[in-house]
């Protein structure tokens, strides 16, 4: 036998539960005129037959299909009774219940007549939603039309005294609620919006409505409204504009319209940008060199639109060009170098879940393929191709190299290097394209990559390289680096609204093939739609779903009964959400789950979530023009689908209750983490997995994964990334969970020191020791108060350093700590040497030195022998210093440690040349620019040059200095390093007052000077106040000189001038500043104590050559000499 369709019998009860609902309410308007006596007992009996529907309906429902609560935007009645209080004094109270009663009837019956829906009756006045059974652009209107029958049918009372109302609405987002009573389904509404309507309520005139500016944007030229002066309401920071509603204006043809799905959109409007975009592609092409146009521009504005034309435009070319693709996601910032990799996955076609040993063995083919095919580097071994593979494998995540140092600087700046010779070998045959979208979502790490990869470098041999032009696309909100914005061939183009012709132009376009379209009806789009081409589309949409367009006739017919008097929705979002909340609720339920993944998911990921026929849904949704199928999918073998854009997914995620998110994204973070799992790739997607358990409440697996993510970004170089994931680790790990705790500060106290916030790292040292102390370890106690020494040594805190180092070594040596011991005394050696009290310092050396040859870690061991080398350094003992700069430099050469050995190489360098043997000191510097270039370290890089420069006018190279120093000096600008552009400074003055340019090196030593005390750095001070004394006496101005040659007299009788660079030229310009002042016992002194120092430092250099250079090959030095035999 047949069975009725449940879904008929369904609609057939809710057709007869209003129209039961409806009568109740026009019963109950009676209730003055027919009496109690008739009225009570039809209306028990219509309860009665009400309450058997609403159980029987709310017993059909599908709750996994319709949620009990829903967020959405609907428009707000709320109605009082004007000074009812004094009404119910002057009358009987059944009197004034049968008033209060046929107020409620009137009310009630005028909701109902215009779709609305009553929440509360309350005492005297009610509350009513429209939007709830079906969202409509017309519920605003109706809103106000069911305020103005209330107003109208009250008053028609006959009542004694008269009755007045105050009715306040307004638009806005509540959560819908169902108290699911077991008698009765009862539905609730909250959110500010309901406070804002019950506000303007009790603002509104007696007998008026007055209605918020939310509401009326959308009911503005259908009713006679009078502005209000802003309104100051309760709870609200700022005055609230209202609007006075008086009437309605007769009824006029009104009509709304949206995009089409099924239709290609064309791009109109846009010919200057386009124009931009290929002038700036034919530039970086016959210029060969980079090109760089950025497309900002609001959502919906068409950014993707010409990033497509410029692909079609690209791919038109006669030669194939290689093109490099990718988007950055909404939380990438919590994915270090996440638009980098891919950009390279999609080059070299890997999935995010291809199995680790598989995507190993892609990317090396990739790599291989490429640069073997490349004419720019022909014939490199196979050792090469797999070291550039690993290079940039390690940074991608991809490889993992027992050999290769683990310093992040070196991790990241060797990848940076071999990406530009993949690239270099890309361009080598041909131009290249990188087409980047929504830029604003990127990564600081990959913000970091794309600048230093393709701008900061740019390839010398342009002859030997054709052009790179990339295209990208960004919010307004973006913020690009600042390299970049400075670029000479960066091109930011900025998208404008469309002009209302362009505008009517798509609309043309889109309708072009819809018969009996009025024209009235294609402006109406063009106003509404204000310029933003996607939300003409949506328009379009919004049509075809009301049934205005009729797809099924050839060609498509307009339907003008369809669309007579339908509003268009006000604004995108109310478009896009009333568009979602009209469709199927199966279709809404798994558009809504596919939003918990991002723009993009996957059929795997929504059947993890409980949606078992997710195909045909989704296919359904791609006819309504919400999703998109995907050509290619991140994982292997899984369907994967889009939405057709940002904005609609982010519309159907911020319409879900919170509390249906939470269990959603743990699903969404277990199938993620199954499916990396199965490829043995869960590192790479560590912060993706860690947010998706934050947002599902489910803290503990999002602290683990925080923290996780946080390591491995530190270890490739991604700072800031590993910074806010361990932020985030620490606000949400347990107080008692204190080895996860433990962990992650550990983790950011190191990276605070790395990023230079030195308070934050004393802030994390602290909570380090407090937590230490609560563990009741001694290992970690002294881990602590060696950090915390660490910190007060980075903020020049001397004193408090050593205090924090000796109780570090004590608990050191109690626990048997030997590596950590080693370290705090090589670090305690040298905050013991600024604080003056060199005779310990020099002991600590000695100690730290005799524990190095023990210690069990590499790596520990260079880090104590660098400590030790800046000691004797620092000290004047330069032999010594070499000879231990010698050793560490071997330790991390079989580390392969190429960042620590520049750094040692650099430092060699410069105790040659302090030596005076420049030549070798040139030499050792060279290597150690290779070493810094060949994993781009820019520090490293110009910490090198700033020697070099000095080793250059040491040689007489003084032009070559000069120049060398202004273009570091630009660098170092842009990256805001004050002390060393003070270094710099203070070096120019030094080249500029050999050359005789004394006001020029005055200035600079002046500048230097200012810095340098800011920065309490006593030492390279009191070398600038020296440059300035010398200058004040070429310029003949004694009394300035006098000043800054006491100054530094006096630091170099008290400290010996240890810090000094130049402390012997330092000897002779006091001993010239007090012979002009004809203070002979002071320059005799002078002279004699500089050359007591100089001996004192020559004696402690063992090789007779090595002295022999200190003495005679710089020039101070040999002065100093010559005048103290002349004065004997």
């Amino acid at each position: 036998m047949d069975m009725h369709p449940q879904g008929n019998m369904a609609e057939e009860d809710q057709d007869q539960l209003e129209k039961l609902r409806h009568a109740a309410a026009g019963l109950e308007a009676q209730r003055v005129v027919l009496g109690d006596a008739i009225v009570e007992p039809a209306l028990q009996s219509l309860r009665e037959k009400i309450i058997t529907l609403e159980t029987r309906l709310a017993a059909r429902s599908e709750p996994e299909t319709e949620p009990a609560e829903q967020r959405r935007i609907v428009t707000i009645l709320f109605t009082d009774i004007v000074s009812s209080t004094s009404l119910a004094e002057k009358l009987d109270p059944e009197e004034w219940r049968e008033v209060v009663a046929a107020v409620h009837g009137l009310a009630g019956q005028a909701v109902l007549l215009y779709r609305g829906k009553v929440l509360q009756y309350l005492g005297d006045g009610l509350l009513a939603v429209f939007g709830v059974d079906a969202p409509s652009e017309l519920d605003p209107d109706n809103a106000v039309r069911a305020a103005l029958e209330i107003q109208r049918s009250i008053a028609s009372l006959r009542t004694q005294p008269p009755v007045q109302m105050r009715v306040g609405i307004h638009t806005g987002l509540v959560l819908l609620g169902d108290l699911n009573l077991p008698a009765r389904r009862e539905l609730t509404a909250t959110g500010d919006a309901m406070n804002l309507a019950a506000r303007l309520q009790g603002a509104a005139p007696p007998g008026g409505i007055l209605a918020s500016a939310d509401t009326y944007r959308y009911v503005r030229g259908v009713f006679d409204v009078t502005p209000q002066p802003p309104i100051v309401l309760k709870g609200k920071s700022e005055p609230v504009q209202a609007y006075l509603v008086q009437g309605a204006h007769p009824a006029r043809f009104r009509i709304v319209n949206r995009g089409v799905a099924g239709l290609e959109t064309p791009t109109v409007g846009r010919q200057d940008e386009l124009k931009r975009i290929r002038q700036s592609f034919e530039h970086a092409l016959s210029q060969r060199r980079v090109s760089w146009v950025q497309l900002i521009g609001l959502p919906g504005i068409g950014k993707s639109r010409l990033v497509a034309e410029t692909r079609t435009m690209i791919e038109s070319q006669e030669s194939a060009m290689p093109l490099l693709k990718a988007r950055a996601h909404q939380g990438d910032e919590k994915q270090a170098y996440a638009l980098v990799r891919r950009l390279w996955f999609d080059r070299f076609q890997i999935a995010e879940d291809t199995p680790l040993a598989e995507a190993q063995d892609r990317w090396a083919m990739g790599v291989h393929t490429l640069m073997s095919t490349s004419t720019a580097q022909p014939g490199q071994a196979k050792s090469d191709l797999d070291e550039i593979s690993l290079a940039l494998g390690l940074l991608m995540g991809l490889a993992q190299d027992d050999r290769s140092s683990s310093e992040p600087a070196q991790v990241r700046g060797r990848a940076y290097v071999v990406s530009r010779q993949l690239l270099s070998a890309l361009r080598a045959s041909m131009p290249v394209v990188i087409l980047l979208e929504d830029l604003h979502w990127a990564d600081a790490a990959s913000w970091d990559y794309l600048v230093e990869v393709l701008l900061r470098e740019e390839i010398n041999s342009v002859a030997d390289n054709n052009g790179l032009f990339i295209l990208t696309s960004a919010r307004p909100e973006c913020n690009p680096p600042e390299v970049l914005l400075k670029h000479p061939t960066y091109t930011p183009i900025e998208l404008q609204a469309l002009s209302q012709e362009s505008c009517l132009e798509l609309v043309n376009d889109l309708m072009g093939q819809v018969e009996g379209v009025p024209k009235g009806v294609l402006h109406s789009l063009v106003q509404r739609s204000e310029g933003v081409p996607y939300y003409i589309e949506e328009l379009v949409n919004w049509l075809l779903e009301r049934g205005v367009i009729n797809q099924e006739s050839q060609p498509w017919r307009f339907i003008p009964t369809r669309w007579q008097e339908t509003l268009l929705p006000e604004t995108l979002q109310h478009l896009l959400l009333t568009r979602l909340s009209s469709a199927p609720q199966a279709e809404q339920a798994v558009i809504k789950r596919g939003a918990v993944y991002g723009r993009n998911f996957w059929e795997g990921g929504l059947k993890a979530m409980g949606v078992q026929d997710g195909h045909e849904l989704l296919l359904r949704a791609q006819g309504r023009g919400f999703v998109l199928p995907q050509p290619e999918s991140t994982f292997q073998g899984e369907a994967e689908w889009g939405f057709y854009h940002n904005l609609l997914r982010d519309t159907a995620y911020e319409s879900m209750l919170k509390r249906e998110r939470k269990a959603l994204h743990g699903a969404a973070a277990n199938w993620l983490e199954t499916q990396a799992s199965q490829a043995g790739r869960l590192d790479e997607i560590a912060g993706l997995l860690g947010e998706h358990y934050d947002r599902a409440g489910l803290l503990e697996q999002a602290v683990h994964w925080y923290v996780l993510a946080g390591r491995r970004a530190k270890e490739r170089g991604a700072m800031r990334e590993a910074l806010r994931l361990l932020d985030r680790a620490l606000e949400l790990a347990r107080e008692g969970d204190q080895e996860t705790r433990w962990q992650a500060l550990l983790l950011r106290c190191e990276l605070q020191g790395v990023l230079g916030d030195i308070p934050a790292r004393q802030a994390d040292s602290a909570a380090l020791l407090a937590l230490a102390e609560a563990m009741e370890d001694e290992k970690r106690l002294a881990e602590a108060y060696y950090r915390v020494g660490y910190s007060f040594y980075l903020a020049r805190d001397g004193r408090q350093a050593i205090l924090a180092y000796e109780k570090a070594l004590e608990l050191a040596r109690r626990a048997g700590v030997h590596d950590l011991e080693a370290l705090t005394e090589s670090i305690l050696s040298n905050s013991l040497t600024d604080v003056g009290e060199n005779v310990a310092a020099g002991e600590a050396a000695i100690r730290a030195l005799s524990l190095a040859q023990s210690c069990s870690d590499e790596t520990v061991r260079a880090m104590v022998m660098t400590n030790v080398a800046s000691h004797y350094g620092l000290s004047g003992d330069l032999s010594q210093a070499v000879d231990i700069q010698l050793q560490q430099i071997e330790i991390l050469r079989r580390l392969s440690n190429l960042y620590g050995e520049a750094i040692g190489l650099l430092n060699l360098g410069y105790y040659y040349v302090l030596l005076g043997m420049y030549a070798q000191g040139v030499s050792v510097l060279e290597q150690a620019l290779q070493r810094a270039e060949a994993i781009s370290s820019r520090q490293n890089i110009n910490l090198v040059r700033i020697n070099l420069s000095l080793a250059y006018w040491r040689m007489g190279r003084s032009q070559e200095s000069q120049d060398l120093l202004r273009q570091i000096t630009i660098g170092l600008s842009e990256e805001g390093d004050a002390f060393y552009r003070a270094i710099c400074a203070s070096y120019l003055g030094l080249v500029l007052e050999h050359e005789g340019e004394i006001g020029e090196a005055r200035r600079h030593f002046g500048y230097a000077a200012g810095q340098l005390r800011e920065m309490k750095m006593k030492g390279y001070l009191h070398d600038a106040l020296a440059g300035q004394a010398r200058c004040a006496i070429a310029l003949d101005s004694m009394e300035e000189a006098a000043e800054f040659a006491e100054e530094v007299w006096e630091y170099l009788c008290t400290e010996k001038g240890y810090g000094m660079e130049f402390p012997h030229l330092a000897y002779l310009t006091c001993a010239g500043v007090f012979t002009s002042l004809s203070d002979q016992e002071r320059a005799r002194q002078a002279i004699a104590q500089g050359c007591q120092d100089l001996s004192e430092r020559a004696a402690r250099i063992s090789d007779p050559e090595w002295r022999r250079s200190l003495l005679e090959n710089v020039p101070e030095n040999r002065k100093l000499l010559e005048t103290f035999a002349m004065t004997q």
